[in-house]
């Protein structure tokens, strides 16, 4: 991978990974200018993104893909230094006809076998997710993969 970070003043970065670039900052609170988001809300996002594109490519071969998909991520903190994630749970919300029991499969396929950046995560962080189809909560668990050296 191609990634560097360049200091662009106060506490913001700018990132470039292959021909992209994101800001990172923090809010003006905490000594910046809320240019983007912080490093842990990027974390956060690309837990849900990472999985959620596995989420999509499975569906994707079952020929059974949502109208809509998003996932809401909610966390919790610890309050010393370092301040890290202590829990982490994910809301897979499918709206159309999705068949439940693939979007089961898929999810607990992603947190179990295929998200990198979740596994790297559940190391040290709790993950719990819940599945819901047209606003009904069809499912829920815990991150629990299979370890690849196994």
């Amino acid at each position: 991978m191609d990634n560097t970070i360049s200091w662009i003043g106060d506490l913001g970065f700018k990132c470039k990974n292959r021909n992209h670039e994101i800001i990172l900052d923090v809010d003006q609170a905490s000594g910046s200018l809320d240019r983007g988001p912080t490093p842990k809300e990027v974390l956060l996002s690309s837990a849900a993104s990472c999985s959620a594109m596995d989420v999509m490519v499975i569906l994707k071969k079952m020929r059974d893909l949502p109208s809509e998909f998003n996932v809401e991520i909610d966390h919790k903190k610890n309050k010393n230094f370092p301040v890290y994630f202590t829990h982490i749970h994910l809301h897979y919300q499918f709206k159309g006809n999705t068949k439940p029991q693939n979007a089961i499969k898929a999810v607990e396929a992603s947190l179990t076998k295929y998200c990198g950046v979740s596994y790297m995560i559940s190391k040290v962080c709790e993950i719990s997710y819940t599945i819901s189809i047209n606003g009904e909560e069809i499912g829920k668990g815990f991150a629990k993969f299979i370890d690849p050296a196994s």
